[in-house]
């Protein structure tokens, strides 16, 4: 950990890693420099750039002086382009978002380049007079040192009842969040956690067991896919898939295969349309090789 003095005398505390061009992490209201994802996100950034990670001014190692202004966020924002930089990008989420922007308009040339994400900002004018009433209750309430007043106001403002999660997704996630807490369970019970963790055996057996559905001009090959999505989309995940006969149009198939029923989404690699066991479950391979059939004959037609 590293600090640097912000023009009031405020510490401010922040982590260094990687090389390259400085790139300054802003986060939002309710986190700190080692909540949440943001030590993930600083390790595969360090690839690329310095990366500046902060506490922000009365939270984690950081230090409070009061009166608190947004202006004095943006003075440690310059503080830490001064100790580090002489210019650096800067990366805001939620309320940094909103720090980001007045940043990079107040520093000017000090501020390289600008990414936000999530920044809290509606410009419905019907919403207005409903901020600004919250706005006032909560600086009232602040200023009285009344916290717990300022979390109730929070609590009943209607933007705040119109944003709370109701029960039924509650139950959902409850239901979710169990079944993580039984790794074994969850992998078989969810489906991409069963799809990443589904052993070459399986994949085979249900490889061939496609192939022999859709018939015998079609093949298993050996291949490499990707994740696609969530924390590492690029992940490769070699295993067999099923290849539909070399001689038909595979952008004709594949078309065929998604406005079928049920649909079906194939990917298309060397001129040939592929279809993945991965992400086809044991009582689902008949129905596969059955939609497959029907697309090879509608393609052809």
């Amino acid at each position: 950990m590293e600090t640097v003095r912000s023009a009031d005398g405020t510490p401010i505390a922040y982590d260094r890693t990687g090389q390259g061009p400085v790139l300054i992490m802003v986060g939002g209201a309710m986190t700190t420099r080692i909540s949440g994802s943001r030590p993930q996100l600083a390790s595969l950034l360090a690839d690329r750039f310095t990366v500046i990670d902060y506490d922000r001014r009365g939270r984690g190692d950081s230090g409070d002086t009061q009166p608190y202004t947004p202006q004095r966020e943006i003075e440690d924002i310059e503080a830490l382009i001064d100790a580090t930089g002489p210019a650096a990008s800067l990366y805001g989420h939620s309320s940094g978002g909103c720090l980001a922007l007045d940043a990079a308009v107040q520093l000017g040339p000090k501020v390289s380049k600008l990414a936000i994400y999530e920044a809290p900002y509606n410009d419905d004018p019907a919403v207005a007079p409903l901020w600004a009433q919250y706005l006032e209750q909560l600086a009232e309430a602040l200023a009285e040192g009344r916290r717990g007043d300022a979390v109730a106001a929070a609590r009943r403002h209607p933007l705040a009842r119109a944003m709370r999660i109701d029960k039924l997704s509650l139950a959902a996630l409850e239901a979710t969040l169990i079944l993580y807490r039984d790794p074994e369970r969850a992998r078989r019970e969810i489906p991409v956690l069963a799809m990443l963790d589904a052993d070459q055996g399986q994949l085979a057996s249900r490889a061939e067991r496609l192939r022999a559905g859709v018939g015998p001009r079609s093949e298993i090959l050996h291949t490499v896919a990707k994740v696609g999505g969530g924390a590492l989309p690029l992940l490769e995940l070699e295993g067999p898939a099923v290849a539909l006969p070399a001689d038909v149009n595979p952008v004709a198939v594949a078309r065929a295969l998604r406005e079928g029923d049920p649909a079906v989404i194939a990917r298309i690699s060397d001129g040939r349309v592929l279809l993945d066991p991965r992400t086809i479950a044991d009582d689902e391979v008949a129905l596969a090789a059955r939609a497959a059939r029907s697309a090879l004959e509608r393609s052809a037609g």
